[in-house]
């Protein structure tokens, strides 16, 4: 009787009305359309009835579109059925010395869960590391923020929910455990198999993250008075990072049974620390998302990804010289991608890249378009080539010159502006670059004495050659 697009009060009303005065058979028993009419009041039921049951259908379909969605939960919900991988905050990392007073010591010592409160920042060492019999000083990993436990009690029902409170809590650090048994995380509780142990963790408008679990079909469900055990790391995100020798001269303690006695450690950091990055907001992932769905049936190369670390350059840790990037089928939809990187020292020498920078690089690419299971970002292998060199000079011609032309030709080789990753080295290279040099007349004759032939490199190491010294014996 109505029309599909009516879809309030007043429309629906107006359009049942039409419909009975052009009934004849209607319009012939029904004249009367005063207010309080009987009549009338049961017509404004339906009409306030389909005015509701509109209302709810509209909201239901604009948030199934990224373009009119309002909920945060929503737009995350369209991201995440897309596969995009949306970023999370993540806790800063610190390489950090524990030196221990005392020492050394006659055991082995097992150092625990540490504590410390750093430029009015909490942060944590997990514990774990065992200072060896003899040795003062450890290497450790500390992570800014603060462990934090809560317990709820399960009702039975299916897609419970518990909110964990509005902190940021870093990514990967919620542990979820019922009885004996670790629940692990899915992207959408709906992917969950038949009674897999999963659960899904979203956010709301008021900013709060929730932990939902399944109802027995997607995913199992907690039974009536199970307790629920979910730990995780609130963190500082971006403002919890530090900066170089921010832990020296800071001091932990603890009780080694060990020893039957206090033990106390100075902590100290060469480096900066590494990560600290905010949750990605509802605007920015609305901006990321559209392109990324607009590009994602492209396919992913290697190019693309040694393209983006190419570009990236870090305000605090520099940016990546050279990369390289391997892809590596694995047993999932996507792909593994192994990046290889490198810094540069000065024009034409390759240096491995910091913690730092690697950390950054691998943030970054998690908030791209880039369609892969796992990134693991490493160090370039290098191959050292050393060139013993020699030579005659012509008549009138400079040693010292001769050989100062030389160097300067092998380093252009190798100089960081023109060298490639993965790319061999061959003496022919090295002979034409030295025959085209502007003293090239004042020789005589030279060669390159011992050579290793042909380097070749290992791209699936991400082997790259470095230049070595260079040797020069003359005739």
């Amino acid at each position: 009787m109505s029309d599909y697009d009516a879809r309030d009060f007043a429309t629906i009303q107006a359009a049942l009305i039409d419909a009975i005065q052009s009934d004849p058979a209607l319009a012939a028993v029904w004249s009367d359309y005063s207010i309080g009419q009987i009549g009338i009041i049961m017509l404004e039921l339906i009409a306030w009835a389909g005015d509701q049951l509109e209302h709810s259908l509209d909201f239901r379909v604009s948030e199934m579109h990224l373009a009119t969605a309002r909920l945060r939960e929503s737009v995350y919900r369209i991201a995440k059925s897309m596969g995009y991988p949306i970023r999370s905050a993540t806790a800063s990392a610190g390489a950090i010395d524990m030196t221990f007073g005392g020492g050394p010591y006659l055991v082995d010592l097992a150092v625990p869960e540490l504590t410390a409160t750093i430029g009015g920042k909490a942060w944590r060492y997990p514990g774990g590391a065992v200072l060896s019999t003899g040795d003062t000083t450890k290497s450790t990993t500390w992570q800014q923020g603060t462990k934090a436990a809560v317990t709820f009690t399960g009702d039975g029902t299916s897609y419970q929910r518990f909110n964990l409170g509005s902190a940021k809590i870093a990514s990967g650090s919620v542990e979820v455990a019922l009885s004996s048994f670790t629940w692990a995380k899915v992207d959408q509780i709906g992917l969950a198999g038949y009674k897999e142990r999963k659960y899904e963790l979203f956010r709301d408008e008021a900013g709060n993250l929730w932990l939902q679990f399944g109802n027995s079909y997607a995913g199992m469900r907690p039974g009536d008075g199970v307790s629920i055990s979910v730990s995780y790391l609130i963190t500082d995100g971006a403002t919890g990072n530090v900066g170089t020798a921010v832990f020296d001269d800071n001091t932990v303690s603890w009780f080694a049974a060990e020893l039957g006695a206090t033990v106390s450690a100075t902590l100290s950091n060469a480096e900066p620390s590494a990560g600290g990055t905010e949750e990605i907001g509802l605007e920015d992932l609305r901006d990321l998302l559209v392109p990324w769905i607009r590009s994602a049936d492209v396919g992913v190369t290697a190019d693309d990804i040694k393209t983006q670390a190419l570009a990236f350059d870090d305000s605090t840790y520099g940016a990546v010289a050279k990369a390289q990037a391997v892809l590596h089928n694995a047993d999932t939809l996507a792909n593994l991608v192994y990046i290889y990187v490198a810094s540069a020292a000065d024009a034409y020498t390759l240096t491995a890249t910091t913690t730092g920078l690697k950390a950054a690089l691998l943030t970054r690419l998690s908030e791209t378009k880039i369609l892969t299971v796992e990134y693991s970002i490493d160090d370039v292998s290098f191959k050292t080539v050393n060139f013993a060199i020699k030579a005659k000079a012509a008549l009138g011609g400079d040693p010292v010159s001769i050989a100062v032309d030389i160097t300067a030709a092998i380093r252009s080789l190798f100089a960081v502006a023109t060298i490639e990753l993965a790319t061999p080295l061959y003496l022919s290279d090295v002979y034409d670059i030295i025959s085209e040099m502007p003293t090239a007349d004042q020789l005589d004759w030279f060669v390159i004495t011992d050579p290793t032939d042909n380097v070749s490199v290992d791209t699936s190491i991400g082997e790259t050659v470095q230049l070595g010294t260079i040797t020069y014996t003359w005739e």
